[in-house]
């Protein structure tokens, strides 16, 4: 019985500690900005934050209890372009890794690095007019940030 509990408390602290693919990454950004709830809290498992929201704008949280784990995406209905902005706030180093790892096989092209702001450089990935733009180092709020876009 103590072994059930320390595995089923193990199962539930993984749980809260998803991270994101970059297949996930681009189909945030791609899909319906009126049916986002269905991906980021049915599939994903993420929480909505309703309280952080601005107009045409949703909020979702892993809400992790360890701040390390934590991811906070943002996604802005966008009706100038093919595809909703995505703001993705990520703590792990090893989840923004394996991001920027897998973009190739999912046929994203790296095209260098940008200066996004003054000292936020960016890598840049483009797939036809879907960009994907990730932090080389940590923002100011100690974290990456990976932005999602359709040009």
């Amino acid at each position: 019985m103590k072994y059930l509990i320390i595995i089923l408390a193990l199962y539930f602290n993984s749980v809260n500690a998803q991270s994101l693919t970059a297949f996930q990454v681009h189909q945030i950004s791609t899909y319906s900005f009126e049916d986002i709830d269905d991906l980021m809290v049915i599939e994903y498992d993420f929480k909505r934050l309703k309280d952080l929201e601005d107009v045409n704008q949703k909020v979702y949280s892993n809400d992790s209890e360890h701040l390390d784990q934590l991811i906070v995406v943002t996604v802005i209905k966008n009706l100038k372009s093919c595809a909703n902005i995505t703001s993705i706030v990520i703590k792990s180093l090893a989840n923004t890794l394996e991001i920027r790892k897998d973009l190739s096989m999912i046929g994203f092209v790296y095209q260098g690095k940008k200066l996004l702001a003054p000292e936020i450089v960016v890598s840049e990935y483009s797939k036809g007019r879907d960009y994907i733009l990730i932090t080389d180092n940590t923002t100011p709020t100690g974290a990456f940030q990976i932005l999602s876009m359709c040009k």
